[in-house]
């Protein structure tokens, strides 16, 4: 059955019923209800009709919580004052299906007191609202936006007047453009009709106004660019253009004003309104390639909490500061939790769609989404130096480091523009003052020379199809902290691994477990289990909460404190743990041997064990075998890559059975074992300086001295922070097949920008003769200059399918098996 809001299906029993406007309803939870009954209230009922048979997201009634909007903080950030009385902000609207939701969202905000306009964009569900602060906060909208069961996210609009007067000058430039084209059908038809010469100048007279409008008001972008240009000695597209459309405008004055040959106002505004109409194409790729920065941005509050609930801005936090988050906040800084327990929605930063449960002490990041009530934490980095901070810094400046291949595609743009113009002074040349054709048709034919040449699209090659990958990757839990690593991960030629955390889940379990049944009367299993509680070792750590598990702990009675224990560790070995009663020794079995115990572990599984001193031995009290699982879609990342032939390698802190018992699931060949933070940083070295191009993936501390040796370092998004700060690429989600897609996506876009270069290239070599031997005029010139610049583009675009049609299969087989 369904529910009568969000049009999921249910189970019959899990549905509340409820008589509203004597029908019965059926609903999955009390936010569906309450969003229905809204609706009914403001006459929207519609909204189902026009929804049809599409479904919605059930509302969440914890996002419909008060969450403060309204500090000055706040709105300085992301609230436009218009005017004392008019406020004018902008977000991102979650949770939008289809067009209904649009619908319903303007409507219902249109219809609140002190709204003035509601704008939503369908395609980017981007919203743009005015409102009367005076008669309704930005709390209140929130709220009300939440209430109908969708969440606004921030950001900054500052960036939009630039796109708003690329506009502008767009519109002018289709409006002269069309008004001269007009006023030429009229010459034409008079060239061969007859036309007296007084209304052939006032014709021109009129083309003239119009071009000189487009020329100079919609194409002064391109007398700009083209004079800073200049000043840094740099010619490139726009100083092409401005040269050819002036020339042809000068002449076509030359022409009005003399009364010899034809003018050509038509042809400048018909250039101009090519080339501006294909760039203002491209600028909207770029941004909305750049919303996933918006939304990244978004996820870092502009408000924090003391603990005793005083909002303050999050500048202003410092590390230990102990402060509180109400439900629905995101934490504004990396923390420890000081709760109890909590729970978190960290969907914003890891990409984990069900809530995480954590425990008091557990490390919390900046980004993640507080779902109980109040809770309180401990800051452990300032705002600054938050994890999401880092991210989105790295995200912003990753856009602006270009490729080694971009760097070349420039410089030979700006020598190719300097060997056009020489190249259309020479056709000048040839054809006035050696074939005497005349400078009428010579001048055309050299503005043909210099408008039909692209080095805009030799230059569009590399810094679009960069931006697509970056947005790609970002889209898919992957963080290129600079577009270069795009270029320099697909030549890659060797892959290191990292084994725990990186190849497997980091989170052994124990598979076996030997006692020392004489030692049963003098040492339990709860004195085994204290001695182990707060020990932050991961493997004392499983073995203490598999110990937790035994009714026979359970069900103990041990009077002998945790504290009592006093904890003496052994760098890489173990620890000792000792009391009043007795002396442990725990750790692995190399520890072991030197204590005297002779124990080996042939098996591929870890080892822990603990000995009870005895006089001046040691004797084995517990041994427990504990076994690391595989992540999943190991085995086809490691096919992937030996199928791209690029090399894996993994290097382990482990024993080699431990090691190569991994290696041998996933498929890796060369296995280093019993390595140590330095000897993977000099193994990853002394592969770079053998010439070979080498990536490090790995999550740990230990991982961090080797992944900022190798030429891309890769971090497992659980990894510690100073090994995601000396990585270039990192997995926000922690997942392999997401590493896999960072290969494939590097791969596609370095394959997308030669495809971009070559496509530029032969279409250079093949219209310039073209327009040297006289076969186009000017406004054909720029029409194909155009379509060249707009073909990279969309050929860039095409990077976006590159997962489609895996995608496609994933979803089929999920459909089979829930059928």
């Amino acid at each position: 059955m369904k529910c009568d809001h969000c049009k999921l299906d249910f189970p019959e029993n899990s549905l509340h019923k409820v008589v509203i406007n004597g029908k019965e309803c059926h609903f999955c939870c009390n936010g569906c209800e309450f969003v229905y009954n809204l609706l009914q209230d403001n006459n929207l009922e519609s909204f189902y009709d026009k929804l049809g048979s599409k479904t919605l997201k059930p509302v969440n009634r914890e996002d419909a919580k008060d969450s403060v909007y309204d500090s000055p903080s706040f709105l300085k950030r992301y609230v436009k004052t218009l005017s004392p009385d008019l406020y004018e902000v902008s977000f991102i609207l979650e949770d939008i299906m289809c067009a209904a939701c649009v619908w319903l969202n303007e409507q219902y905000l249109s219809g609140l007191e002190g709204i003035k306009s509601v704008n939503i964009n369908y395609t980017n569900h981007k919203a743009k609202l005015t409102y009367d602060p005076n008669v309704i906060t930005l709390k209140q909208i929130v709220r009300s936006i939440r209430n109908i069961g969708y969440k606004p996210i921030f950001f900054d609009s500052t960036n939009t007047p630039k796109l708003r007067n690329d506009y502008v000058r767009l519109v002018v430039a289709v409006f002269c453009a069309m008004n001269v084209m007009w006023i030429n059908v009229g010459q034409y038809i008079g060239f061969f009709t007859g036309i007296e010469q007084n209304s052939r100048d006032i014709l021109n007279f009129a083309s003239f106004i119009l071009g000189s409008f487009c020329l100079f008001f919609s194409g002064s972008k391109f007398y700009k660019n083209a004079y800073y240009g200049l000043k840094r000695n740099m010619i490139g597209m726009d100083l092409l253009v401005i040269t050819g459309t002036t020339i042809v405008y000068l002449y076509s004055i030359y022409a009005w004003l003399f009364r010899q040959g034809e003018t050509y106002f038509d042809s400048v505004s018909m250039i101009i309104l090519f080339v501006l109409g294909s760039k203002f194409l491209e600028s909207l790729a770029s941004k909305s390639m750049g919303d996933s920065l918006d939304k990244l941005t978004s996820i870092l509050p502009s408000i924090a909490r003391k603990a005793n609930g005083e909002e303050i801005s999050p500048d202003l936090i410092q590390k230990g500061d102990m402060l509180m988050l109400l439900p629905g906040d995101i934490l504004p800084v990396d923390a420890l939790l000081r709760s109890p327990s909590a729970s978190f929605d960290t969907s914003l930063v890891t990409g984990e769609s069900l809530p995480v449960s954590l425990k008091e002490g557990d490390a919390l990041l900046s980004g993640y989404n507080a779902l109980d009530t109040n809770i309180f934490y401990e800051a452990t980095t300032t705002f600054q130096n938050s994890s999401a901070s880092t991210l989105a810094k790295m995200l912003e400046s990753s856009q602006f480091k270009r490729p080694r291949i971009a760097n070349f595609a420039l410089r030979f743009s700006g020598m190719f523009s300097k060997i056009v113009l020489t190249l259309a002074a020479i056709s000048f040349c040839i054809y006035f003052f050696l074939m005497k054709d005349g400078f009428n048709h010579s001048l055309l034919i050299a503005v043909s020379v210099i408008i039909i040449a692209c080095p805009c699209a030799l230059a569009l090659a590399t810094p679009i199809a960069a931006v697509v990958g970056l947005n790609l990757g970002f889209k898919h839990k992957i963080l290129f902290t600079e577009a270069s690593f795009l270029e320099t991960l697909a030549k890659v030629t060797h892959v290191v691994f990292d084994k725990t955390g990186t190849l497997t889940n980091g989170k052994p379990k124990v598979i076996e477990s030997i006692f020392n049944e004489d030692l049963k009367d003098k040492v339990d299993k709860s004195i085994l289990k204290n001695i182990l509680h707060h020990n932050t070792h991961l493997v004392s750590q499983t073995v203490y909460d598999f110990l937790s598990d035994d009714s026979e702990v359970l069900n103990a009675k041990d009077t002998k404190a945790v504290d009592e224990f006093d904890i003496k560790y052994v760098a890489g070995k173990g620890f000792y743990a000792s009391n009043d009663r007795f002396n442990f020794a725990c750790g692995s079995d190399i520890f072991m041997n030197d204590l005297g115990l002779e124990l080996e572990n042939k098996t591929s599984s870890i080892t822990f064990n603990m000995a009870l001193k005895e006089g001046d031995r040691y004797v084995l009290c517990a041994r427990f075998f504990l076994l690391d699982t595989l992540k999943g879609n190991a085995k086809e990342l490691i096919d992937y890559l030996k199928a791209n032939h690029k090399t894996c390698i993994l290097l382990s802190g482990d024993r080699l059975e431990v090691a190569k018992d991994i290696a041998s699931k996933v498929g890796i060949d060369e296995v280093f074992s019993n390595q140590t933070p330095i000897s993977k940083a000099s193994f990853v070295k002394k592969l770079v300086d053998e010439g070979n191009i080498v990536s490090m993936i790995g999550d740990g501390l230990n991982d961090a001295l080797a992944l900022s040796y190798a030429h891309v370092g890769i971090s497992m998004g659980s990894g510690a922070q100073t090994s995601i700060k000396e990585s270039k690429v990192i997995i926000l989600d922690d997942s392999l097949k997401t590493l896999r897609k960072a290969f494939m996506i590097a791969k596609a876009s370095i394959g997308k920008i030669k495809e971009n270069l070559i496509m530029s290239l032969v279409y250079n070599v093949i219209a310039l003769p073209v327009a040297v031997l006289g076969f186009v005029i000017p406004l054909f010139a720029a029409l194909f200059m155009s379509i060249s610049s707009m073909s990279v583009v969309l050929n860039s675009l095409r990077l976006n399918n590159i997962f489609k049609k895996e995608e496609r299969l994933e979803a089929k087989q999920k459909a089979k098996s829930e059928s």
